[in-house]
């Protein structure tokens, strides 16, 4: 469905080039611009694709999803707040015990942990892995309906695959871009 969409707009895109060129359709056809635009339109696309097939593929993954718990505490230490991480316990417990959600086909189910990162932030990744800031949780004065509803925002992000769609999209940026500046020689 997404490279259907990028199809589209890359032949509209072509379209509105041809339209633009100062010389015409036929001349912008044998100059090879087009054809070299048309070629990075395309590859951005596929970009995008297999990127984003990709991450929903690492994103099902279990062994992703205990790695992903082992970076964060790598990166971020975890809680040694006993009673930080049993209340982000019980409010995620209850969030996906009573939620009335369903989980994509290609999703884990939640799994959370307490850091020790003193930052006001959480955040959940493409293994609905859910990273809790200690600072979060000592910012909102541990009440747990406020706990309750930054969670669940958390989860709405791995429950709408968002984390997954955001990379896939970065890199085909990231991807178009090089691409540009290598056509155009520009930086």
């Amino acid at each position: 469905m997404a490279f259907q969409k990028w199809r589209r707009w890359a032949a509209g895109a072509l379209a509105g080039l041809l339209l633009l060129c100062p010389a015409g359709p036929a001349r912008a056809a044998d100059s090879g611009d087009v054809i070299t635009a048309l070629a990075g339109l395309l590859g951005t696309a596929g970009m995008y694709s297999e990127y984003l097939s990709a991450v929903l593929d690492a994103g099902n993954n279990a062994l992703y999803q205990e790695q992903t718990g082992l970076y964060d505490a790598q990166e971020n230490g975890v809680s040694a707040n006993a009673s930080d991480q049993a209340l982000v316990n019980r409010v995620m417990g209850q969030l996906v015990a009573q939620g009335n959600y369903r989980l994509d086909i290609r999703s884990l189910p939640f799994r959370w942990r307490v850091n020790d990162n003193h930052e006001f932030n959480a955040a959940c990744y493409p293994t609905n892995y859910v990273s809790v800031n200690r600072g979060l949780v000592a910012g909102l004065d541990r009440d747990p309906d406020e706990l309750a509803a930054v969670l669940a925002h958390e989860m709405t992000h791995g429950i709408r695959l968002h984390a997954a769609y955001n990379y896939a999209r970065a890199a085909a940026q990231t991807f178009g871009l090089a691409f540009l500046g290598m056509a155009t020689g520009a930086v």
